[in-house]
């Protein structure tokens, strides 16, 4: 029988370490920086981040998906030209690709990494392909050296899209240290969460420098958005360990109020931008637009336990692998058995398709919550984006179920260790 790809329900990752999370004085100091002009926070935050990186160069943004854009609209790339992403994708990155007004074409996913390989992507170069884009998924590195290699000897631009990877590395070099520049996303779904936010990092300085002529006059998201995305977090990660019940409010009385002193967001985070069919003058937000100081606080809060982080979560998978293994659940990728230190925020396990286990992790979590139903994130209508199912069959099966396993705390980890032992037995 065929394998069907399982990943456990899309979590939300902390800001930072559980106490902090419960201390109102840095969730006053976040509030307090909402109308602050400076960029103190901003610079340290970026400085700091680039450094656990490498040691190349940072610009921040609002999204990961702006930092993207922002490169690919400093290449001025024409209609014609083609950038390569993989699938599954978000749409969000598809999109960034048409508002830059280039040609976004999409290509298998490999399902030995579950991100990027050569052969896959060979398939599709032409002689308009400017920019090729590389997903590291769920912390497992992709063949990003044989890419990287190619990339250089065909003279196009390659992009390391690290949303899920920090830290991870390959060959003993830090992922987004490969390509011309790299892209990382800090909201609520990745391994560094402060809400909203991204960076463009280059391993190259002088790729930085050539492109941030205009950076310091992009806007910022407006104070009421930030107090939106802000409060609506607060309510969210602070009153859910504290009266859980409270926190299911947060969202109703968010619009409420918003809606109420005139704001027209829809989401309290940058989701507006997900359809072909909004463009830059409809967006309730500047695109792109800058960082802001009161993410980039909780930015520097999770940084300074980063260490921790990295341990907790490496155990953590490693608990899960001997478990996986030990009841015969399923396959897992071989890239997490490799000399790679993979840091995940998620763990993949791979089934058969008549495994008992399917009813067990179809009665732990929601459908509704998992990744990749569609070959596009948020939004699936992917034929919007002219994307042909019969090129991507290797996403199309693995899209049968997507569920992933969190393995950023660790009474989750304990209880789901648990309830796969009872169920064995």
């Amino acid at each position: 029988m065929k394998n069907i790809l399982f990943t456990l329900g899309r979590r939300r990752s902390k800001f930072f370490h559980f106490t902090d999370a419960l201390n109102i004085l840095h969730w006053l100091n976040a509030f307090r920086l909402i109308a602050s002009n400076s960029s103190v926070y901003d610079k340290k935050f970026t400085s700091d981040f680039s450094s656990l990186i490498g040691s190349g160069e940072s610009l921040s943004f609002a999204s990961g998906r702006m930092a993207f854009f922002y490169v690919l609209r400093s290449l001025n790339l024409s209609s014609q030209d083609e950038v390569l992403l993989q699938l599954p994708n978000c749409s969000v990155m598809f999109n960034a690709v048409l508002r830059a007004g280039a040609k976004p074409v999409g290509y298998d996913v490999d399902l030995n990494c579950l991100g990027s390989d050569l052969s896959n992507i060979e398939k599709l170069v032409t002689d308009n392909t400017k920019v090729i884009v590389v997903q590291h998924t769920l912390g497992i590195p992709c063949e990003i050296g044989k890419i990287n290699d190619y990339c250089r000897r065909k003279k196009i631009i390659l992009i390391e899209d690290c949303a899920l990877s920090v830290s991870t590395t390959y060959e003993n070099r830090v992922l987004g240290n490969f390509g011309d520049y790299s892209i990382f996303s800090f909201d609520t779904t990745k391994p560094i969460n402060t809400v909203v936010g991204g960076i463009l990092y280059s391993r190259l300085r002088a790729n930085i420098k050539e492109i941030r002529q205009n950076y310091d006059n992009l806007p910022e998201l407006s104070r009421s958005f930030r107090f939106y995305i802000l409060f609506n977090a607060f309510m969210q990660y602070y009153f859910s360990r504290t009266i859980p019940f409270v926190s299911n409010l947060a969202y109703i009385v968010n619009v409420k109020v918003l809606s109420y002193i005139g704001n027209s967001f829809i989401y309290p985070f940058l989701y507006n931008d997900n359809d072909s069919k909004v463009t830059l003058e409809n967006l309730p937000y500047p695109y792109p637009a800058k960082y802001s100081e009161c993410f980039a606080y909780l930015g520097l809060l999770s940084l300074s336990d980063w260490d921790n982080t990295v341990d907790r979560r490496i155990v953590n998978m490693n608990r899960l692998l001997k478990i996986i293994k030990e009841l015969g659940i399923g396959e897992v990728p071989g890239q997490y058995f490799s000399n790679n230190k993979i840091v995940p925020l998620r763990l993949v396990v791979i089934l058969q398709s008549d495994s008992k286990w399917i009813g067990f992790f179809d009665k732990l979590y929601d459908r509704n919550s998992m990744w990749f139903i569609s070959p596009l994130a948020c939004n699936e209508a992917y034929i919007d984006f002219n994307i042909s199912s019969e090129l991507i069959p290797n996403c199309i099966y693995m899209n049968e179920r997507v569920i992933n396993i969190p393995v950023d705390e660790d009474k989750e980890v304990d209880k789901l260790i648990m309830s796969l032992m009872n169920f064995y037995d």
